[in-house]
């Protein structure tokens, strides 16, 4: 007895012919790859202007929390520095918005995005390789870890869209800790 295995047909054959054509031309055309990439870009972006105020207050509440329990610690320059990148990047992703017309545009918009990324990465990775003298161990330590979880959280949760940012912003930090 042999078995073979068949998919139920489609009671819409328009609609099953629509599939099968969309899904060849996925497997074998890359232009509909670069279209996509320009769609999730276009969503990248969308979201990085929606949400441009929530890293600001994140790094704002991590500095004066660090300044309040930690007597000593003087995260004021890592502050200033990382509200500066934010607002570069911000401003690039706007200049990507306005420049994102084709798969070529988005492949080239990526890379600055991700360089943006790396350098959003160096500040974290300062925020990382900071001391606190007069703070305990295990407080500084703590905090610092915590601190970079949802740092690492909210990072994941903003550029989901946008391929390896995560990657490329917490890459400094990992080699500020190794």
């Amino acid at each position: 007895k042999i078995i073979v295995y068949r998919s139920r047909a489609s009671k819409n054959r328009d609609t099953s012919k629509a599939v099968k054509d969309t899904r060849e031309r996925l497997q074998t055309n890359g232009q509909s790859v670069g279209t996509f990439e320009r769609e999730m870009m276009d969503l990248h972006l969308t979201s990085v202007q929606q949400g441009a105020a929530l890293m600001p207050l994140f790094i704002i509440i991590v500095g004066l929390t660090a300044s309040y329990f930690g007597g000593e610690i003087n995260l004021f320059p890592w502050m200033m520095t990382s509200l500066v990148v934010h607002s570069l990047y911000l401003l690039l992703a706007r200049c990507a918005r306005k420049a994102n017309k084709s798969a070529k545009d988005a492949a080239r918009w990526r890379k600055r995005l991700l360089a943006g990324q790396i350098v959003s990465g160096l500040c974290w990775a300062w925020f990382a390789f900071s001391d606190c003298d007069s703070c305990t161990i295990s407080y500084f330590f703590f905090f610092k870890g915590a601190t970079l979880l949802i740092a690492l959280s909210a990072t994941s949760f903003a550029f989901y869209m946008l391929r390896s940012a995560t990657l490329f912003t917490f890459t400094p930090v990992v080699v500020a800790l190794a």
